[in-house]
């Protein structure tokens, strides 16, 4: 059955139209589709977090489809008008431009953690890495850094609401991607936090283009998150060279887990027992990068820049496959057992 695509918001990132002129990435970026929630007035709605960019905040847009044919094109400029603005700004300052965003639970409650970097502020006639994107920053209509943050949200019966603050947890140079790795080796409130750190150009000393980072922060007993593990790989000069240096960096991810089988025990009785592994699937300088969260490290790499001129931007994972999405459109990369994902990792410049 083929699947029927819809638009369900125009100017999804409710850019103003006075900045229609210079705004590069005027549209909405990270997504988060929310839990059902019970409502008086919808059967099972559905809600969608969406970081806008050109609007500069966080909204909540409610997607929710009409099983008739002609209620489902009655309601698209409805739902044009259903996003309400969460937060769009911190300490008195407006937000640079919110980039990606997870949720989880915490003590009985619900947290958005969104990342603010500076690519809102990308123009059309300068659309790279330069400096004049962190003078945006700390300029008065800039957030003053970029940063990872958190805000309280609660479901009234109606609709998605900010409780409080937004609070700052970490200032970054480039924080980009955003998801949670939980100790049991699937996401939970018990988990880490990750944030994927997106390096471009040369004039940030700690953060150039062919540098891929990821960061993971561990929840302390005060509740603070502190930074645990600097996951870092950097293009050698001989990858350079067979590869190209054609841009891309850590921008999304999806973490993909696993069964792996071990065996344990002495030689009189070994046994086999079932290990839960993940790894994240992630787009990386020049392509995308499997990293080992138990090794601390880029496992494998696929090259994906040289031959097809394609930089990988966001992963998403379902039915057995890896979806990302990039410059050259959207890609399906089918996953396969663990045996069959370490041969890639032998081989290790595999294409696609």
């Amino acid at each position: 059955e083929r699947l029927r695509l819809r638009v369900v918001k125009e100017r999804s990132g409710d850019n103003p139209p006075e900045d229609d002129s210079w705004r590069a990435e005027p549209g909405s970026n990270g997504l988060f589709l929310l839990p059902p929630v019970p409502s008086p007035t919808k059967d099972n709605p559905n809600n969608l977090l969406v970081c806008q960019h050109g609007a500069r905040r966080i909204a909540v847009l409610d997607i929710t489809a009409s099983s008739s044919e002609n209620k489902m094109e009655e309601r698209d400029e409805a739902v044009i008008k259903m996003a309400i603005p969460l937060t769009s700004e911190w300490n008195g300052r407006r937000l640079n431009g919110p980039n990606d965003i997870a949720v989880r639970q915490e003590d009985g409650k619900m947290y958005a953690y969104f990342t603010d970097p500076v690519y809102a502020w990308l123009e059309k006639d300068r659309f790279e890495e330069l400096p004049y994107l962190d003078e945006r920053v700390k300029s008065k209509y800039g957030a003053g850094h970029c940063g990872v943050y958190r805000f309280e949200l609660s479901w009234n019966g109606t609709t998605w609401n900010r409780v409080g603050n937004v609070e700052l947890l970490q200032v970054m140079e480039r924080p980009n991607g955003i998801g949670f790795f939980g100790s049991d080796g699937d996401d939970s409130s018990n988990g880490k936090l990750i944030v994927s750190e997106c390096c471009q150009g040369s004039h940030l000393k700690s953060c150039t283009q062919g540098t891929s980072r990821w960061i993971i922060f561990q929840q302390n007993n005060q509740g603070d998150w502190v930074k645990d593990t600097v996951i870092e790989n950097v293009l050698q000069t001989e990858e350079k060279q067979l590869h190209g240096r054609g841009g891309g960096c850590a921008d999304g991810f999806a973490l993909y887990h696993y069964a792996n089988d071990m065996t344990v025990g002495g030689n009189e009785n070994k046994k086999k027992q079932e290990e839960k592994k993940a790894v994240l699937i992630s787009s990386c300088s020049d392509g995308l990068c499997i990293v080992d969260l138990q090794q601390n490290r880029v496992v494998a790499r696929l090259w994906t820049f040289k031959k097809s001129g394609c930089k990988v931007s966001n992963v998403a994972i379902g039915n057995g496959w890896a979806f990302l999405t990039g410059n050259c459109g959207v890609l399906g990369l089918a996953l396969r057992d663990h045996d069959e994902l370490y041969e890639i990792q032998s081989s290790y410049r595999a294409e696609l």
